[in-house]
């Protein structure tokens, strides 16, 4: 192939000669040279997408172990318990203030305790609905209604002792929390009344059993009753 030209060879004009520089030139035109660039953005974008997707596991597995390991120190350390077996705490997100503090409250499990006291009204709640019966009982106080707030920081066990002993007065009593009327502190307390033979009317302030819809929180909450305005609103309607 190399000893001829394609100009001066007997075959000149009628059959053209392929040179090995002309089978260097098919090679690369067949994606084994210059022409395969194309592919090397993907093949680069492909590494980076792999190189996030391993650093994203590194740091859960990280997390995860991290959660194991501190998990393990507190159960096998000599903090205190409150309670064995599984156990249900609902949280909020956010930051969240610190209402009970000027009350000279602390945790106790299954205790329950009185914050202020009042002739006219009883609210009995739980959680964060703690904080707006407390701040309808001051508006109501502008009215001239007394209104007392019994928190109950946990709903099994629950204090029932507590509840008793807040009853029997001729006061509206009505339960507060930020949870369905079913299953929660309203049924809690009312099985408690009946159980006790306390004849007393209770009216529950909660979420309807239903499909709720999804919005703003400040307009669900009046929506559906639970705001501090609301609360006010209520009492006033049933004095």
């Amino acid at each position: 192939m190399s000893g001829t030209s394609p100009s001066t060879g007997p075959d000149a004009g009628r059959h053209p000669i392929i040179t090995e520089e002309d089978l260097a030139s098919l090679d690369t035109s067949e994606g084994h040279g210059e022409e395969a660039r194309p592919e090397e953005p993907v093949n680069a974008a492909c590494a980076t997408v792999g190189g996030w997707i391993a650093i994203v596991a590194t740091v859960l597995i990280v997390a995860l172990v991290t959660v194991a390991v501190v998990m393990r120190y507190v159960l096998n350390s000599s903090l205190p318990i409150a309670a064995e077996g599984p156990t249900y705490t609902r949280l909020l997100r956010g930051k969240v203030p610190a209402v009970l503090d000027e009350y000279d409250y602390s945790f106790e499990l299954g205790k329950a305790k009185l914050l202020r006291d009042g002739a006219d009204v009883l609210f009995v709640s739980s959680g964060l609905m703690t904080e707006r019966v407390l701040a309808a009982a001051q508006q109501l106080e502008q009215d001239g209604v007394g209104a007392a707030v019994l928190h109950s920081p946990t709903i099994k066990p629950f204090d029932g002792e507590a509840l008793l002993a807040q009853l029997g007065e001729g006061r509206l009593v009505l339960t507060a929390e930020n949870h369905s009327v079913v299953g929660g502190l309203f049924d809690t307390v009312a099985r408690t009344m009946a159980l006790h033979g306390v004849g007393e009317e209770v009216t529950p302030i909660a979420l309807p059993d239903a499909f709720l819809e999804a919005g703003a929180l400040p307009t669900l909450n009046d929506r559906y009753g639970v705001s501090t305005g609301a609360i006010v609103e209520r009492v006033r309607g049933m004095l």
